[in-house]
């Protein structure tokens, strides 16, 4: 495993090397999560590939750069200029994308830049599927972003809305214990706000995704947690629905946590099944 960096207008992006495979994966983590987490796929993936995982900008070494905005939108064309430069610089043409949770939807999204640069894609749990309103009206109205940011100053207003809606039904109680893990000081609501204006541009479609898969030329690998209450297996079906070929949702006796040991040894028999 080694740790690098690289520099491109101001942004800092820290990745690790995991794996030392002839094949590369550029590896994208979930939400409170750094790219190291993929080590737990050194034993099952680390042969055949050898995967690139970034941090998420506010996560983990990668930065903004100075003087920009925390909630400034990462625009998609300086972000594929960005890995397209650290491409270049490590001799890489084609590569794999894989992603979980949020890096899910980064990882849809990267399918419709890169186009046919993409061999493979490999989803855990990805969000970016299923529409959440709560993430698009505090993300894309004005009036949802006014008052996301004043939750982060006024952090019991956060805490009580999600237990009122743990009170009502619209957010079970692993779903709620979760979020508020994430929203209980005010540094995290401040990476949260920063964290989901930053990727805003990341709207993956797809009818554009389907219509990639379909070619055949992108082999998909999708895997879902059973008892996952954030993202369940389910919100994964409007993506399948439009899809032409054989795809498996191989749903794992799992909650959301997909990145363990775990799911590694579950890799490890399906890379054996896919041989």
């Amino acid at each position: 495993m080694q740790k690098a960096y690289f520099e491109y207008d101001g942004y800092k992006v820290h990745y690790t090397l995991i794996g030392n495979g002839a094949k590369h994966l550029l590896a994208f983590n979930g939400y409170g999560q750094e790219g190291v987490v993929y080590k737990a796929f050194e034993t099952s993936l680390g042969m055949e590939y050898t995967i690139i995982a970034f941090d998420l900008f506010h996560h983990g070494e990668s930065h903004y750069p100075r003087g920009l905005a925390p909630d400034t939108a990462l625009e998609l064309d300086l972000f594929k200029a960005m890995l397209e430069s650290l491409l270049n610089r490590l001799g890489i043409d084609t590569f794999g994308l894989m992603g979980y949770s949020m890096g899910g939807r980064i990882c849809l999204q990267l399918l419709t830049i890169f186009g046919n640069r993409v061999t493979e894609l490999y989803l855990f749990a990805p969000d970016g599927i299923k529409r959440s309103n709560g993430y698009a009206f505090g993300t894309y109205t004005l009036v949802g972003k006014a008052l996301f940011k004043l939750m982060v100053d006024a952090g019991g207003i956060m805490l009580a809305g999600l237990k009122l809606g743990n009170r009502l039904g619209i957010v079970n109680s692993k779903a709620h214990a979760f979020f508020v893990t994430q929203v209980n000081t005010k540094e995290k609501r401040r990476k949260l706000y920063n964290t989901w204006q930053t990727y805003r541009r990341f709207k993956p479609n797809l009818d554009t995704v389907a219509a990639i898969l379909n070619t055949g030329q992108v082999k998909l690998h999708l895997f879902t947690g059973k008892y996952d209450k954030v993202l369940p297996p389910w919100t994964v079906n409007r993506l399948l629905k439009k899809l032409t070929i054989n795809t498996v949702n191989n749903q794992l006796q799992s909650g959301h946590d997909l990145i363990s040991l775990k799911t590694s040894a579950y890799l490890e028999r399906y890379v054996d099944y896919r041989k």
